[in-house]
């Protein structure tokens, strides 16, 4: 039961990191690129490493290459954040969040040619129902009440959660061959190493990074070490319960992230309608409760 309850933990920051997302994006990103989100996501590993450093002194003790891998799976988790950020630049987090159902979906086939892992029917059953409740979320309902696929959403999503799911798997592997707080800090160092490589290569990034910096550099830099902070420490406590449960059970609990996000949702176009933007009303409300019941639906099925 304590470890359900903290593996509920993860969604519940993802989601409230997706709504930071959202708001950051919309609001300083608006008519610029995503680069400096990501420059900022990648240095979030200065925090990330002298924590990791404390709880393990010889993270040095591994093989060289073994190091450069788990550095390299880092900077893998970080090229993931840009197609989630891109695409909610153009839907919003309640829509675009549950298409993340995919990554239980792609775990398996991963889990299926990396641990030499099956599939059982149920499992099987359950990822074409995940995949369902996606593409319902990914279909915007014009004024004239026609359906338009959104698959521009979609593909972006689906390109993130594949992106993730790798990144996830290989921490476990990694983790288990040497420890949490090892793979921890070397996926730290390939953060930090990524961000630097952002700022000093491409051109773009580092423009979009000082142009925001520049215009609300306080507010923007206070919004987003919040955010990320959020984000790691989901991502750290996910890995953490996967280590102590199947990964499989580690996702049912992410599951749970639509359901956390849409309730953000409402709260916030209640309380803060001037902050979130999100469409929380009428048929855009019943279409996202369908889906986010379709897809939990899929998550039981899946893991029962």
């Amino acid at each position: 039961m304590k470890v359900f309850l903290l593996s509920l933990v993860p969604p519940a920051l993802w989601a409230a990191s997706n709504h930071f997302d959202k708001y950051i994006v919309s609001k300083y990103f608006k008519t610029i690129g995503v680069g400096a989100m990501m420059i900022f996501s990648a240095l979030i590993g200065l925090l990330v490493l002298p924590v990791a450093a404390l709880f393990q002194s010889n993270a040095f003790s591994i093989s060289p290459v073994t190091a450069l891998l788990m550095a390299l799976n880092g900077c893998l988790y970080l090229v993931a954040v840009q197609p989630y950020l891109k695409a909610l630049k153009i839907s919003d987090a309640s829509a675009a969040v549950p298409i993340f159902q995919i990554i239980p979906v792609i775990s398996f086939f991963l889990a299926r040619v990396v641990l030499n892992e099956t599939l059982t029917n149920n499992q099987i059953v359950g990822g074409l129902i995940i995949v369902l409740g996606a593409i319902v979320v990914s279909f915007e309902i014009q004024e004239s009440r026609k359906l338009k696929l959104r698959g521009d959403v979609l593909g972006l999503m689906f390109l993130s959660s594949l992106i993730f799911a790798a990144n996830f798997l290989l921490f476990k592997v990694f983790a288990i061959d040497t420890d949490f707080w090892t793979t921890a800090f070397w996926e730290s160092v390939g953060f930090i190493v990524f961000g630097v490589a952002l700022l000093l290569f491409a051109k773009s990034y580092r423009t979009d990074f000082i142009s925001v910096f520049k215009r609300n550099g306080k507010v923007v830099v206070g919004l987003n070490v919040i955010n990320e902070v959020l984000n790691i420490v989901a991502k750290l406590v996910f890995n953490y319960t996967s280590l102590l449960a199947a990964l499989t059970l580690a996702w049912i609990a992410v599951g749970f992230q639509p359901v956390f996000v849409l309730i953000y949702s409402i709260l916030l176009a209640v309380f803060f309608p001037k902050i979130s933007k999100e469409n929380v009303a009428g048929k855009h409300l019943v279409q996202k409760l369908i889906s986010i019941a379709v897809m939990l639906l899929g998550a039981y099925i899946l893991n029962s």
